[in-house]
């Protein structure tokens, strides 16, 4: 244990002996006007139309109110749709026993004896 700790020091050392080594570098004189130009030229300030259309503040809460309505809408639709009503296991094994024809039903009885 003690032996990793003394290479992983090493390392460690001898990486931070390299990095006094490396000489720095130094920006050139525009480096400084040229990002400022940058920045503040027309064609960094331009945004595209959605960003436009999203950043109007009278339109956020609209946008917001449209889609708590749609999601309403879409909650109602589908809970309409479902019902409540619990099958008991009996019924669905008869259904199932009827479906796969393992039982007979009344009118398959009743051909039985015509």
């Amino acid at each position: 244990m003690t032996e990793n700790k003394e290479r992983i020091k090493q390392e460690v050392d001898r990486t931070l002996e390299y990095m006094e080594e490396i000489d720095t570098i130094d920006p050139s004189p525009f480096f400084y006007n040229r990002i400022m130009a940058h920045l503040e030229s027309p064609a960094s300030s331009e945004k595209n139309f959605f960003s436009r259309f999203f950043s109007l503040s009278a339109l956020q809460p609209a946008l917001i109110a449209c889609f708590i309505i749609i999601n309403i809408c879409t909650l109602t639709l589908f809970s309409n749709g479902t019902s409540a009503r619990s099958v008991s296991r009996e019924e669905n094994l008869a259904a199932l026993a009827e479906e796969f024809q393992l039982i007979q039903t009344d009118n398959q009885i009743k051909e039985l004896f015509e």
